[in-house]
């Protein structure tokens, strides 16, 4: 028959408890306490805009574990610092050693962008799209967005419902330049640079090479988009 971890803590911390008369216990509320300090000290780090709420997971008071003589050392050990769950290792490396694993539910709170709107495929997104609202990013899909700025412009790559959180995976960069487009090709060579209108043949965004046709000698090249409206190729 399995004997649970708790069991194995229990018999294990009854061994301990033989050689604690001399030196007391450890106070449990204290292990708790430290273990909740070191979450909030790496997740605050991580995140110096968010609010977090951690439930440090309760010891059972039965367990009577040796004052530890020396500092205890505390290792997070979840596999992810965005789970909604962490495990801290607490070990003692005293005269009299032990440890033992706390799990913590964890709550972290802070604004994010969400679709004001529904929102359709291949919608560049304007201030008007989007809003923000604080929200439980534990529950959240990596790669949300925190600043609508830096996503005003953006192109939708599938629908979106009001009030979705936005994420990197769900915009792509906006198109700078369509097919059929007039351009600017800004041809260079060492300092020298020459301006020479085009056609725009081919889609594309920042950095994507595409082909234009010169307008005044219909010869077609591969020019890199820069800007929208301005591609460039070097002589």
């Amino acid at each position: 028959m399995r004997i649970s971890n708790f069991c194995r803590l229990l018999v294990f911390s009854l061994f301990v408890a033989v050689n604690a008369g001399a030196q007391g216990l450890q106070d449990l509320n204290q292990i708790s306490f430290n273990v909740k300090q070191k979450l909030l000290r790496e997740l605050s780090n991580r995140y110096p805009q968010a609010k977090f709420d951690i439930e440090v997971s309760r010891l059972d008071p039965r367990l009577r574990l040796a004052q530890c003589d020396e500092p205890l050392t505390l290792n997070n050990k979840s596999r992810s610092q965005n789970a909604s769950n962490m495990t801290v290792q607490v070990v003692c490396h005293g005269s009299t050693p032990w440890s033992l694993y706390i799990s913590s539910r964890i709550q972290q709170w802070m604004p994010v962008v969400i679709s004001r709107r529904d929102l359709i495929k291949g919608v560049h997104l304007t201030e008007a799209d989007l809003t923000t609202e604080v929200r439980d990013i534990r529950r959240m899909n990596s790669g949300f967005i925190t600043d609508k700025n830096q996503i005003i412009g953006m192109q939708v790559r599938r629908p979106l419902k009001a009030g979705e959180g936005l994420r990197s995976s769900s915009l792509a960069p906006p198109l700078l330049v369509e097919k059929g487009d007039q351009v600017t090709v800004i041809a260079s060579s060492g300092n020298f640079s020459v301006k020479i209108a085009g056609i725009a043949l081919t889609k594309g965004k920042l950095g994507d090479q595409i082909r234009v046709q010169n307008t005044a000698t219909e010869k077609v090249i591969k020019a890199r988009v820069i800007e929208k409206g301005q591609v460039s190729v070097t002589l």
